[in-house]
């Protein structure tokens, strides 16, 4: 993996098919991507499981320092969180275990009192389950 200077991208040749890339020894994720008629400046990183591209610019129009900058800054942000997708309407532990004991195939309504039972740290009675006396004889 060769530094991406200005020299050195000015003397890659254009693709002949397809796509070759070209990664950065000094900034991990700065990747140039050579196609047949351009060649363009990326930041790619792994980002909660999915691998996320960032389009910063076609070369010459941005230099390598300028796309050596810019990469940083991506990395910078990613790296403090701003590629992470905050989950919304995520249910509670109460409300999926609701949603679980409401399935009509679901045993018998036994079953489901049980399996409520069992599960929460206090159900509607007022005691506490036996999952949580357990582990309040530990603490």
């Amino acid at each position: 993996m060769p530094k991406l200077s200005e020299t050195f991208a000015t003397k890659l040749p254009n693709a002949k098919a397809g796509t070759d890339k070209y990664w950065d020894s000094e900034i991990k994720g700065l990747v140039l991507v050579v196609r047949k008629r351009s060649k363009t400046w990326y930041f790619q990183k792994d980002v909660g499981g999915q691998t996320k591209r960032i389009l910063i610019g076609r070369f010459p129009t941005i230099s390598a320092q300028a796309a050596r900058q810019t990469a940083l800054g991506f990395a910078l942000e990613l790296s403090r969180g701003a590629g992470k997708v905050v989950q919304i309407g995520a249910p509670t532990l109460e409300l999926a275990m609701d949603a679980y004991l409401s399935r009509p195939k679901l045993r018998s309504e036994t079953n489901k009192a049980g399996t409520k039972h069992n599960s929460c740290f206090t159900c509607e009675t007022g005691c506490t389950s036996r999952w949580m006396k357990s582990a309040r004889q530990w603490w």
